[in-house]
């Protein structure tokens, strides 16, 4: 039986006191003792139903709540007549009011056996358990706003009516859209008026193959790669018609999405298929032949209510007299703006702090938005204003240039190439730290919001406008967002500049395609570009620090000062140009499947710390000593890369790099890599102090037990077709996860592997070791010899 009762004794214990206190003096306080106790009753009935949903499986008491609702199904029906049946007794009708006064005394007197029954389940019954896509069945952040009742209601009774197939719901950015939404999806799947509900977040530069692959993802479908785009449509076409009854959430489209290519089959194609969209402009739902309806601004009170609620206590210093109450109404209504501000004054207790905010708030620094936009926007901006130190501030910046749901990693490389952590002799495991806790503090000022990965962020869109206004006026970022014609026409605002950031090429090659000046450049990135830079094209970036682009042509001429250079996923075949940017700290080459040398030229990289070479598919040589002469490396990633290491040791004349160069780089801390054939493993390898690594020996890149996500933990993987040491793999100490197959040569069991070197070990799995064994003990956790285990998988290979 499920225990916690205290659960919902509170909801219990509220609804019975009415049950207590009845004392029928006449048959007017009857009826509205009734009236009221109906009320009670009726959402009584929703919390027993909540209880039935929960003790499915607990047949008995099931039965006896399912009796309990259908009585409470017939009584209020019965009771809502007598009530409305008041109306019809004259006041000199005395027998009527007789009658009246009994019907209604005996029927509170159901109404209380009926809570007096809830009260002995709610003693047994705990709160329902959370499970799966928790976003969409707990919605923390609504609240039942007056002014949002009316449109919450409008649209779950449009999610009933059959002809409807989209609903739209509009308004400007930041007014709580999003959250309404999540609130209508929290209720249908509490009614279970669907068999699936599915969430898609758009961005203002919809990518049509990701929307297509996050919907095929929550059906658990696969999307072959190879299919066309037209092949992949039909078949998330073909999955949908199969669920019955479906909702779709497609939140914050910008235009137009042509449903068809997406391969979401509404109307006639599927009558139980329903659309739910958000958008600020209600042209974009119209469009799309939606039925729509509008989100306003908070209400004075209802405004109120939420800085309270954002800034806790602090609002009733006397101290502050009314300033809470007048910065919260300079907030304008705007649910974005209140939070943001009263997250950003929680803390303050300082009347001085309050009046600047204020003063800020009614006579904000003027910005390029306009109308009501400009109002609200500059209202926000206040939060960056609050935001302690440079570093809180430049990071914000930097990440709203990035795009949609962005890289944790890369923008750890473009934060190092800045120099924006200050210290300049911080590790990089040390900047890493740095960085997530700024990332924190960003986030717990609502200024950036978690993703679908801890590995990733995002930005509200409302915020990423103030920030690219602020990074316009303040730091002379451009974007694609200012005007073509006026900005980068402008010779004198590009001698300023200091960022661009770009999705694509198109303005450059229009405007520029001979080059920029751009003097005080700093920082270049473009995400897409098919545009053939000419050799000098950087030539005008004397101050270039960090590159990021999908493709480099050679010849080209580099800034000599670049500090962090990315070319993820690029065509670029020869590498030996970079060797020539002799600052160079960060280098990433991912997904650089042309790859297929490391030459010697990359040597002169003395500089460097970080490398990452993950997935150079093609990638086999690697010039003897390059990697050894990489003195200060302390990161280095080499996972999908087929090296074919020399054997090492002393007297050996080799032209490929051997795994020992690895052992001379004192400063590693952090190395990934894949080593298929272990014969090649140098002595001592796996005795280097690393603090963060992800190793497979053999074939286990192709093992097929896999690990818990996490980018710091330490994993190794081993799948040995012969032979290996036992001394070197007793030399591991901080292991974390561990997969084994088919270790041979090991005959005493798990004490013989474990000589006091896995007491960190918290993942253990074992395929194909039948001559390891473990010792049968209970408890089986902790083990004696494995402290800190918490999960242990064990495969015995088949004969």
């Amino acid at each position: 039986m499920v225990e916690n009762a205290g659960a919902i004794a509170g909801i219990v214990s509220a609804v019975l006191d009415v049950g207590k206190c009845y004392v029928l003096f006449n048959h007017k306080s009857n009826l509205r003792n009734l009236e009221t106790e109906v009320g009670k009753l009726k959402l009584a009935r929703g919390k027993v139903k909540g209880m039935v949903e929960l003790l499915e499986t607990k047949r008995k008491r099931l039965k006896r709540l399912l009796n309990v609702v259908s009585d409470v199904d017939s009584i209020v029906p019965e009771a809502e007549t007598l009530i409305n049946g008041r109306a019809n007794v004259r006041c000199f009708n005395l027998g009527a009011r007789y009658k009246l006064r009994r019907k209604a005394s005996r029927k509170v007197e159901d109404i209380s056996q009926l809570l007096k029954q809830q009260e002995a389940f709610g003693d047994r019954v705990s709160r329902p358990i959370i499970h799966e896509d928790t976003r969409l069945i707990l919605n923390k952040d609504y609240l039942a706003f007056q002014s949002r009742s009316s449109t919450l209601e409008d649209v779950l009774k449009a999610l009933k009516e059959a002809e409807v197939d989209i609903i739209g719901v509009h308004g400007m950015g930041g007014i709580g859209k999003t959250t309404l939404v999540k609130e209508v999806v929290r209720q249908a799947k509490a009614d279970k008026r669907f068999d699936k509900v599915i969430f898609v977040e758009v961005t203002d530069t919809p990518n049509i193959e990701k929307i297509r692959e996050e919907i095929a993802d929550n059906l658990d479908l696969e999307l072959d790669d190879k299919k066309t785009e037209t092949g992949k449509a039909n078949k998330l076409f073909a999955r949908l018609k199969e669920v019955k009854t479906i909702l779709i959430i497609l939140d914050n489209i910008w235009d137009e999405l042509d449903l068809e290519k997406l391969g979401i089959p509404v109307g006639e194609n599927h009558k139980g298929c329903k659309l739910l969209l958000t958008a600020r402009d209600r042209n974009v739902l119209d469009r799309m032949g939606s039925k729509s309806f509008s989100i306003d601004v908070l209400k004075e009170d209802e405004a109120w209510n939420l800085f309270r609620k954002m800034t806790g206590e602090v609002v009733d210093m006397r101290e502050l007299q009314s300033l809470p109450n007048d910065v919260c109404k300079e907030c304008g209504g705007l649910p974005i703006a209140i939070v943001t501000v009263a997250r950003a004054l929680k803390s303050k207790r300082q009347l001085s702090q309050w009046r600047k905010a204020l003063q800020e708030l009614r006579s904000p620094s003027p910005t390029e938005f306009k109308g009501v936009l400009k109002e609200a926007y500059s209202k926000i901006a206040l939060s960056y204003n609050y935001l302690q130190g440079e570093e809180h501030k430049k990071v914000f910046l930097l990440c709203s240039i990035m795009t949609y749901d962005a890289s944790i990693s890369n923008l750890f490389k473009f934060v190092m190439g800045l120099n924006i952590l200050e210290g300049n002799n911080l590790k990089i495991e040390e900047a890493r730290d740095r960085l997530d806790a700024l990332l924190h503090e960003l986030k717990e000022s609502c200024l950036l919001l978690d993703c679908s990965s801890s590995e990733r962020f995002s930005m509200h869109d409302v915020v990423r406008d103030i920030a690219i206004t602020i990074s316009y006026k303040d730091h002379h970022v451009l974007t694609e967002r200012n005007d073509v014609e006026d900005e980068w026409k402008n010779v004198d605002i590009l001698k300023k500049c200091t960022t661009i950031s770009l999705a694509r090429s198109d303005i450059i090659s229009k405007h520029w395609a001979e080059g920029l000046e751009c003097p005080e450049l700093e920082f270049f990135y473009m995400k897409y570009s098919s545009f053939k830079f000419p050799e000098r094209f950087f030539s005008g970036m004397a101050k270039l620090k960090v590159l990021s682009l999908n493709f480099l042509p050679s010849p080209i001429i580099l800034p000599i000062g670049l500090q962090t250079l990315c070319l993820d996923s690029s065509e670029i075949e020869e590498v030996a140009i970079i060797g020539e940017l002799k600052k160079l700290k960060i280098l990433s080459l991912r997904y650089c499947y042309n790859i297929k040398q490391l030459p010697g030229e990359i040597s002169q990289l003395i500089q460097l710390r970080f490398l990452d070479l993950s997935n150079c598919a093609n990638l086999h040589v690697i010039t003897a000593d390059v990697i050894s002469s990489l003195v200060l490396l302390e990161e280095l990633y080499m996972r999908g890369c087929p090296v074919l290491w020399a054997v090492g040791g002393p007297n050996v004349e080799r032209n490929n790099a051997s795994l020992e160069e690895l052992l001379h780089l004192s400063c590693l801390t952090a190395l990934e890599i894949d080593i298929e054939d272990e014969k090649i493993l140098p002595k001592g390898f796996f005795s280097k102090k690393l603090e963060r690594y992800s190793i497979s020996v053999g074939d286990a890149c192709h093992c097929d037990i896999e690990f818990i996500e996490n980018k710091r933990s330490r994993r190794i993987k081993m799948k040995l077709n012969s032979s290996i040491c036992l001394e070197e793999l007793q030399g591991i100490k901080n292991v974390e996860s561990l997969c084994l197959d088919k270790l041979q040569n090991i005959k005493n069991g798990l004490q013989e592997l474990d000589n006091d070197g896995f007491s960190q070990l918290k993942y253990l799995h074992v395929k194909g070791c039948d001559k390891l064994t473990i010792p049968l003990s209970l408890p089986l956790f902790p083990l004696p010899i494995l402290p800190q285990l918490k999960d242990l998988k064990w495969k015995i290979a088949r004969m």
